[in-house]
Formats: C-alpha cells, sequence, structure tokens
C-alpha cells in the first residue's frame, strides 16, 4: 500500500514538472515583441477657485443666546484632466513571425485640486 502512494505522489511531482513550462507559456511577455511608442500622458486639470472668507462679527456680551453664522463660501471644484495622447509609430510589420502587440496610449490627466477656503 506504501508504494502505491508513493508511485502517486511520484506522478504527482513529473506531471508538475512536464506541465509546468507549457502553463507558464499561456502568460506570454509581449515586452520584447512591441511596435510603436506610447502616447504621452493628459494634462492636469487646473486648480478650482478658492472659497470666500466667512465675514467677520463683532458681538457684545449681553448673557443672551446668541447664534452666529460665520460660515464661508465653498472652494470650487478643480478642472477635468485632459485626455491621454494615442501611441504613435505603430505601422504593423508586414507579415511578422511571432505575436505583436501595439503600443498603449497616454493615461489621461489628473483631476485638478479643489479650491481652498
Amino acid at each position: 500500500m506504501k508504494t502505491l502512494w508513493q508511485r502517486l505522489f511520484l506522478a504527482a511531482i513529473v506531471l508538475t514538472t512536464v506541465s509546468f513550462p507549457f502553463a507558464a507559456r499561456s502568460d506570454y511577455n509581449y515586452s520584447s515583441r512591441q511596435f510603436g511608442s506610447d502616447g504621452r500622458d493628459g494634462r492636469r486639470g487646473s486648480t478650482g477657485s478658492p472659497g470666500s472668507d466667512g465675514p467677520d462679527r463683532e458681538a457684545a456680551i449681553s448673557g443672551s443666546w446668541q447664534q452666529f453664522d460665520l460660515s464661508g463660501g465653498d472652494g470650487g471644484d478643480g478642472g477635468r484632466g485632459g485626455y491621454g495622447h494615442d501611441a504613435y509609430g505603430c505601422s504593423q510589420p508586414h507579415r511578422p513571425s511571432h505575436n505583436l502587440r501595439g503600443a498603449d496610449g497616454g493615461d489621461g490627466g489628473r483631476g485638478g485640486s479643489g479650491g481652498r477656503v
């Protein structure tokens, strides 16, 4: 009975070792098979407009309850980032002997910061 388990264990190791190179090929590395140049990233968005300060108030202490609204205005939204640029130089070679991957387009620009109070 012990030899059956040893044989099964050995068979599992052999199958894993033999099938590993074939499994690794499915995750193909395109880094050396890329053509064209990546696009430039988009521009960053503009900063939002600043918020307004709250009003200045003077209060006389009279012992009665008083309520003041001292809030300022909100800052404006930041501007949208620009679109990423297209990849360039992407004319596919004629009759390649292997799989190819075209260059990536640029990333969109980051949105602008919101306005400060």
